[in-house]
């Protein structure tokens, strides 16, 4: 049973048993607003939070979609209703919800957002103490049982505190802001809310700052919040390049992850950033355990090794690098969707907050970022390909049979390496897809690995 949780007998209330519970997903609550998620769930996940971690003071905050407001609202209900004190931070990101939660070490809270989904859909993320997300493997399934049962007993009313914490949190994150000076820089928030705290951060610091897109619109009238979508970052790369910039930048919609474009235009992926990073910052700290996704190149664990770090690998999903940062120790830790987790950082995952890690290198060092990343390209990477198939279990096991003479590993999906490639294939957290990550030597062995993929998957 998840720490701070309680034993609850559940009473199901037939009348609530067609009630849409498929918003409920592996790490927060989600769906198309007004359809699978609707007011009222939001209201029954806070009673049911409260009913399975007897908080006493949680917060809540949300991002700008037209149906942030409703849904907090209806959330703050539920808490009120079972006797929780709430602070209402208002319209944040996703991690000054988490740093709120972590610094004034609060008993959880929910943030209300749908990240970089499109405008139609909406969410809650669901945060216990530390601000540890939940996920289905520390509380979500019993919350969704305990949402759907309802009939919950009250008790004395809670209450609710109105709290601004963009200053503390700006202070935080600019604490780690090293050297940074005499760079020009492009920011694409994608009307997300990644301007709302980019734009007062690097107002404080001596560069020269071109914003796109930084008007938080919730109908995202330019293009999706999404830096993974290649697409989403045409325009930034075009215009680092045509500025004469040293980087551009771009977050995605709730702004706890952001992608990095080099002073060429290109974009540089998550892993080749980390590998930067881990290069630049761990010959001075003490504890060098870094955690990596087992999707990364093998560049990673390279370049954390050259550096004096232990790496370690880990399955997809970025609620168990947190966990393990915090009960384990370490540095950091990242995964390919661009997440980073700092332990300076209350182990949450934050675009700025990494961000400002990275101009902090790229002023220290002098270096053009292409510079900085080109010792990590030695080897070749595809982007994570999608495949629709019927049965994964079967997918999977189809695939060890094309690369009979691969050694085999399983800690997410199967992991198959053979001479101077290997591949991840698994089943998505978040979607009915396999996805398909691949690392070769060069590009022909590389296309050859990929195309026996995708032979064997849509056959």
């Amino acid at each position: 049973m998840p720490s701070g949780a309680k034993s609850v007998t559940i009473f199901i209330n037939t009348a609530l048993v067609g009630m849409p519970m498929s918003v409920f997903k592996a790490y927060d609550v989600r769906g198309v607003y007004g359809e699978d998620l609707t007011d009222d769930i939001a209201y029954r996940t806070a009673r049911a939070f409260a009913a399975q971690f007897s908080p006493k003071k949680v917060a809540i905050g949300h991002d700008m979609r037209p149906s942030s407001k409703p849904l907090v609202d209806a959330a703050i209900r539920g808490f009120i209703d079972s006797g929780a004190h709430v602070l209402d931070i208002g319209m944040c990101t996703s991690p000054m919800l988490g740093f709120t939660v972590a610094s004034m070490q609060l008993d959880g809270g929910i943030m209300v957002t749908a990240s970089h989904n499109p405008k139609q859909y909406n969410g809650l993320k669901l945060l216990a103490k530390k601000a540890l997300q939940v996920h289905s493997g520390s509380g979500m399934k019993e919350i969704e049982k305990l949402a759907l049962a309802g009939g919950w007993t009250d008790g004395p009313k809670g209450s609710v505190e109105k709290m601004d914490i963009m200053l503390s949190y700006l202070k935080h994150v600019k604490a780690f802001a090293k050297d940074i000076k005499g760079i020009k820089i492009v920011v694409d928030a994608g009307n997300g809310m990644g301007g709302f705290t980019a734009q007062p951060m690097f107002s404080q610091l001596d560069i020269e700052l071109v914003p796109m897109y930084f008007e938080p619109d919730g109908n995202f009238p330019n293009h999706e919040a999404n830096p993974i979508k290649p697409e989403t970052l045409a325009e930034l790369q075009h215009r680092v390049v045509a500025q004469g910039a040293d980087l551009g930048i771009a977050f995605d919609g709730d702004a706890d992850r952001a992608r990095v474009i080099d002073e060429k235009g290109n974009a540089i992926s998550s892993d080749l950033l980390f590998a930067a990073l881990m290069t630049h910052e761990l010959p001075g700290q003490q504890d060098r355990k870094v955690y990596y996704d087992l999707r990364f190149s093998k560049a990673v664990p390279e370049a954390v090794k050259a550096a004096g770090g232990e790496p370690v690998i880990m399955r997809v999903g970025n609620p168990f690098y947190k966990e393990k940062l915090q009960s384990e120790g370490g540095y950091c830790a990242a995964e390919l969707s661009g997440h980073i987790m700092y332990r300076d950082n209350y182990c949450v995952d934050d675009g700025l907050f990494a961000v400002v890690m990275a101009l902090s290198m790229r002023c220290q060092t002098g270096k053009a970022m292409s510079e900085l990343i080109a010792p990590f390209t030695t080897h070749v990477q595809s982007e994570e390909l999608n495949f629709t198939v019927k049965d994964t279990a079967a997918a999977l096991a189809a695939l060890q049979h094309a690369f009979t003479d691969a050694a085999a590993s399983f800690l997410d999906g199967v992991t198959l390496e053979g001479d101077g490639w290997w591949f991840n294939a698994r089943a998505s957290n978040t979607e009915p897809l396999l996805r398909v990550r691949a690392e070769a030597d060069n590009q022909q062995l590389l296309d050859k690995t990929i195309a026996t993929v995708r032979k064997t998957l849509e056959e």
